[in-house]
C-alpha cells in the first residue's frame, strides 16, 4: 500500500491511464478507505476525467494522450509551412501556442521509477499523457526534440533540448538500444509468469524507439552545424557523447533487422 499511495499523483491518477487508477481504487478500498478520504476522492475525480458522456451513454477512455498529440501536430504544422485558421491572422500562432504549451509538460520532478537504475541522470522528459510524473518515456521526449527543431533549428542549443537530449542519453541501455520507460529491464523470463500482463513485465529495447532517437539526434547534431553552436557552449559539450550513442543505436538496428528487411516495434 505504501507503494501504491507513494504513486498517486496529487491530481489523483496512476501513470495517467485507467488500469492502474482502477485497481488502486480497489486496493484503497479492500484496505478500509471510505469514499470520502482524500486518496479515494481525488482517484475518482482522476477516472470522472477520463468520463466521455453522450446520446450513447457514459464510457470511460482507457487513455487520453495529449502530450504526444501536441508533439505530432506540431510536426505536422511546421511540415506543412502554414495553417489555416478562420481567426487566426498570422500563420505561426497556432504552432507556438502548442510549442509554448508542450515546453510546460516537460518533467523536472524528483519523481520518476526511472531513478531506479538511473539515480544521478538529470530530468527532463515528457510523458504520454496528462498527470504522469512518475512514467516518462523515451519515445515522447524523442519525438518532442523533434517538433522543437522541425520549428526552429536555434532551439537546438535551448534548455528544453538539451535537457531532453541529457536524459534521453542517460536512458541508452547497454545493448546501444533504448526502451519505453526503464534501462537493462529485459529479463524475460518474467514473461512466463501467468499473470504476465500481456507478456509485458519487461520494457526491452525496441527498434521503434531507437529509430525516433535517432531521428531526434540526427536533427540535433545538424541543426548544431548548421547554427554553429557546436563550436563552444553546453551544447558542443554533449556532441561526441552524442556521436557515439548514435552509432551504438545504429549497430543495435543492424543487429535486430528481421530477415525480410522489416524490424518489430512495440
Amino acid at each position: 500500500m505504501d507503494w501504491i499511495i507513494d504513486h498517486q499523483e496529487a491530481t489523483g491518477d496512476w501513470a495517467g491511464i485507467w488500469p492502474p487508477m482502477a485497481f488502486g481504487l480497489l486496493a484503497y478500498a479492500l484496505e478500509g478507505y471510505s469514499l470520502e478520504s482524500a486518496p479515494m476522492r481525488l482517484g475518482l475525480e482522476a477516472i470522472e476525467r477520463f468520463a466521455w458522456q453522450d446520446d450513447a451513454g457514459k464510457r470511460i477512455q482507457a487513455c487520453v494522450s495529449p502530450v504526444w498529440d501536441t508533439i505530432l501536430m506540431c510536426v505536422a504544422l511546421s511540415a506543412t509551412g502554414f495553417e489555416l485558421h478562420p481567426r487566426c491572422s498570422d500563420p505561426s500562432i497556432l504552432r507556438r501556442r502548442g510549442l509554448a504549451w508542450l515546453r510546460q509538460r516537460q518533467l523536472f520532478s524528483s519523481q520518476g521509477d526511472w531513478r531506479v537504475y538511473r539515480s544521478r541522470l538529470t530530468p527532463g522528459a515528457f510523458s504520454f499523457e496528462n498527470h504522469n510524473a512518475w512514467y516518462p518515456d523515451v519515445d515522447d521526449t524523442a519525438a518532442a526534440v523533434i517538433a522543437f527543431l522541425r520549428d526552429d533549428k536555434w532551439a537546438v542549443g535551448s534548455s528544453h533540448v538539451l535537457d531532453a537530449v541529457q536524459w534521453i542519453l542517460g536512458m541508452q541501455c547497454s545493448n546501444g538500444g533504448w526502451a519505453a520507460f526503464d534501462v537493462d529491464n529485459d529479463k524475460l523470463f518474467l514473461n512466463k509468469i501467468p499473470f504476465s500482463d500481456m507478456d509485458s513485465l519487461c520494457d526491452p529495447a525496441t527498434a521503434d524507439i531507437v529509430g525516433r532517437v535517432l531521428e531526434a539526434f540526427g536533427l540535433v547534431l545538424t541543426a548544431a552545424f548548421e547554427t554553429r553552436q557546436h563550436v563552444d557552449g553546453p551544447l558542443s559539450r554533449v556532441l561526441d557523447e552524442l556521436r557515439k550513442s548514435c552509432r551504438r543505436g545504429i549497430e543495435f538496428l543492424q543487429r535486430s533487422q528481421e530477415i525480410n528487411g522489416a524490424w518489430y516495434g512495440r
